[in-house]
């Protein structure tokens, strides 16, 4: 499943990506460049990226069941 963005944040990307390699790189692109760019990117590290947050809440919730279950049991044993 393709990650996608609405158009303003696309565009948001865009242009910062256009301003990064200006001010780090030396270099002008334009949109065209800016859209290769993010789409590369985007296909190189997005499948990554999407994996580890969704391991990282998973993990989170995790501790979040186990906290809950703890609690439960103490509710339990003082008799609250």
């Amino acid at each position: 499943m393709p990650i996608e963005f609405d158009d303003a944040t696309r565009q948001r990307i865009l242009t910062s990506l256009e301003r990064f390699a200006k001010e780090h790189l030396d270099a002008e692109i334009g949109l065209l460049q800016s859209e290769l760019l993010f789409d590369f990117v985007l296909k190189l590290i997005g499948p990554s990226v999407y994996n580890q947050a969704v391991s990282d809440a998973g993990a989170y919730l995790q501790g979040k069941l186990l906290d809950l279950e703890s609690d439960l049991h103490q509710t339990v044993e003082f008799g609250v």
